[in-house]
This record gives C-alpha cells, structure tokens and sequence, in this order.
C-alpha cells in the first residue's frame, strides 16, 4: 500500500513490493525473495526496519554491505551499525545518521514525494469540472484516521471550521480520504451548512496525492493525508 507514494520518484531507480501475504508468504516465500534480491547483485542495503528478519534476508541474499542499528540482537548481520536510539528522535533523523556510517554529508531537508506532470494535470482537470479553479483558495479536509476515533478530531468541528473558511475566504473544500474514511466523511458534509466536494473514497491513492499538493491548506487527523499533505 505505501510503494505507490514513491511511484516516480527521482531518488529510486526501482521500487521492489515485499508481498505478504502474497508470493513471499512462508519458508518457501520467504527464499523466493532472497533468491531474487540475490539475482538483482545490490552492493549495498541500508535496513531502516529494525528487525533481525531484513538483516537475515540481506545477508542469505549476499548483499556485502549491510548498514543498520544494532537492535533485536542482529548485530553480528550487520557490516555497519550504530547502537539502538535511547533518546526520542524523530525517524527520518534516525534514519539519516545511517548514512553517517559513510561519512556522506546529509541535506538538511524536509523528505518529499514526487508527482509526474500527468498527475497534476489530471487534478487541475478534474477540479476545473468542478468549478474549482487554481486561483481559488483550495483547503482539503482529512477527518479519517487508521488508529481510530480516539485520534479523530469530532466531525461536527471539522465541519464547522469548514463552514467557516467558506464564509471568510471563499475556500473550496475537498473532503479527501480513503474508502474507510468514507462514513465520517459523510457526516462531515452533512453536519456543513456551506458547499464542499466530497472525494473521500473516490479517489486512488496517487489521484489523492495530487490533489492534496493543489491544497493550499490541509486540515487532518493524525492520518496518512497529514504525511502525504506535509511531503
């Protein structure tokens, strides 16, 4: 589900799909894929997951450098590593001092994905079919989460800062989200007393990308959107 965020991306030259369930399921799956990484003859893996299963499927798959953190006593898999984090830090900043076992200096930038010119063409198409145009004031509207209500912010609110970007500001809303963020969508548009689009659950993952990058404001729970909305 997330290899299509990075569909396209300028830094990956192949996005390889580690399925299970699927065709890596179980002992033999799980040799199916180390026989393919093996074929690919990668010089290098940098294993941001930090469980001894990648640092084993790395090594069966005779990749020579293996850089890592030393954690779920996968230590002696590892050609490269840094002790286990104790302090809280921010992944991506975790992650980026791997690279420091290199002494590759890191841009200090914020990560960022990528969408093709098609994508965005798409987008504005589709807006424009719905009155919206790109000099309009777009704000899209996140209210699903994965984890739960305990993280959603309630409906009714979402509704009514809503309500009031269109009194204030003439927003165009986009009520975006997945097909599971349907139901308190709808609640949303029909607790709102303005106009709003409702797109949550109609649109595919990369449609959803593209039209959150039109957004000039992005209102979310705690939720992929808020991620997607930030990179």
């Amino acid at each position: 589900a997330v290899s299509e965020l990075l569909t396209g991306h300028p830094a990956l030259d192949h996005i390889k799909v580690f399925e299970d369930p699927g065709i890596h399921s179980g002992f033999i799956g799980f040799f199916r894929l180390i026989a393919s990484l093996r074929r690919e003859r990668y010089d290098m893996a940098f294993l941001i997951q930090n469980a001894i299963k990648a640092a084993l499927i790395t090594t069966l798959a005779g990749i020579p450098e293996r850089l890592g953190y030393d954690t779920d006593g996968r230590g002696f898999l590892l050609t490269s590593s840094l002790p286990k984090q104790t302090a809280p830090q921010h992944q991506r900043e975790a992650f980026s001092q791997l690279v420091s076992l290199l002494n590759i200096p890191i841009p200090k930038r914020a990560p960022y994905l990528a969408l093709t010119e098609e994508e965005m063409g798409t987008a504005r198409t589709q807006l424009a079919s719905l009155g919206i145009s790109r000099d309009d004031l777009i704000v899209g509207i996140c209210p699903g989460t994965a984890t739960g209500s305990a993280k959603r912010w309630i409906p009714e609110r979402f509704a009514a800062v809503s309500d009031q970007l269109v009194k204030k500001f003439q927003a165009k809303i986009l009520i975006l989200g997945g097909p599971k963020d349907r139901p308190v969508s709808e609640t949303v548009l029909h607790e709102m007393k303005e106009k709003a689009v409702m797109l949550a659950g109609e649109a595919q993952l990369r449609e959803m990308m593209a039209l959150i990058s039109l957004c000039r404001l992005c209102i979310s729970n705690d939720s992929g959107p808020t991620h997607i909305a930030a990179a």
